[in-house]
């Protein structure tokens, strides 16, 4: 990983991870606040969404939810309508059938909680699940039942990471040990503080990213966090020129104008 400089965290009543202030919008990298400019994470995702990055294409297709019938195959009829118990509102066996016909639940509460049944089944089961987690399977319970939808702490940060490596295998996206990341940008290399124009110009880069922060990178992208992405990318094009990353120091993006990746 790239040497990541921390900055002192915000007060209190400032802008959480991810929410933008008068200053810029902050994120949380390895658990230390950055600022990164939000007109750079704006065209970061333009240029995302324009790529015709296999990569990119890759993270487009991760998806935390399944069709219905997919569901409907991994927990059977009596799983859909079990979910539907749970969320109060039990339906026929008709209605599940159509449901899966259709590929369409009305009830968003219910459409949640088959999500996580099947999700658990395709994780093994409860037992497995929890295991996993290194949860009680009483907590697995509630949360796929809906009683509870969070877990706390590292609990909760390994659920997500679950959800996450489930999508990335239905999508067909292999275990990745590294990433080939291009960008060509307008940035500025910022030195103990100094923001002078004479460090600004338009620059390219074509890096190789390691294994932690190329799981990084697609986990930002994959929830769609292009703030996270933006630090991430300028740590990365920081170290790559020798320079520790921070608010005041390394490089810092601008504008982008191309973004790729490629995933191996």
């Amino acid at each position: 990983m790239p040497q990541l400089r921390p900055r002192k965290r915000p007060p209190a009543s400032g802008s959480a991870s991810g929410a933008g202030d008068s200053a810029g919008q902050q994120v949380t990298v390895g658990g230390w606040h950055y600022t990164v400019d939000p007109h750079a994470v704006h065209t970061l995702k333009a240029a995302a969404d324009q790529s015709d990055s296999v990569g990119l294409d890759a993270v487009r297709g991760v998806s935390d939810t399944v069709a219905v019938a997919e569901a409907r195959a991994t927990i059977g009829r009596e799983g859909i309508q079990r979910a539907a118990k749970d969320a109060g509102a039990p339906r026929s066996a008709s209605t599940a059938n159509r449901w899966a016909r259709e590929n369409r639940i009305p009830d968003p509460r219910v459409a949640e909680l088959v999500q996580r049944r099947a999700f658990v089944q395709r994780r093994g089961g409860v037992q497995s699940l929890a295991h996993d987690l290194g949860v009680s399977v009483t907590v697995v319970r509630r949360w796929q039942s809906g009683r509870t939808d969070s877990m706390r702490g590292a609990s909760g940060e390994a659920l997500r990471k679950a959800r996450l490596d489930d999508a990335r295998e239905r999508a067909g996206v292999r275990d990745i040990v590294g990433a080939r990341l291009r960008v060509r940008a307008q940035v500025q290399y910022r030195a103990h503080g100094s923001t002078s124009d004479e460090y600004r110009g338009a620059r390219d880069i074509d890096i190789d990213m390691s294994n932690d922060e190329a799981h990084a990178l697609f986990d930002a992208l994959a929830a769609d966090d292009y703030a996270t992405a933006n630090a991430l990318c300028e740590a990365s094009w920081s170290a790559w020129f020798g320079h520790a990353y921070s608010d005041n120091s390394g490089v810092h993006m601008l504008d982008v104008e191309d973004f790729g990746i490629d995933w191996y």
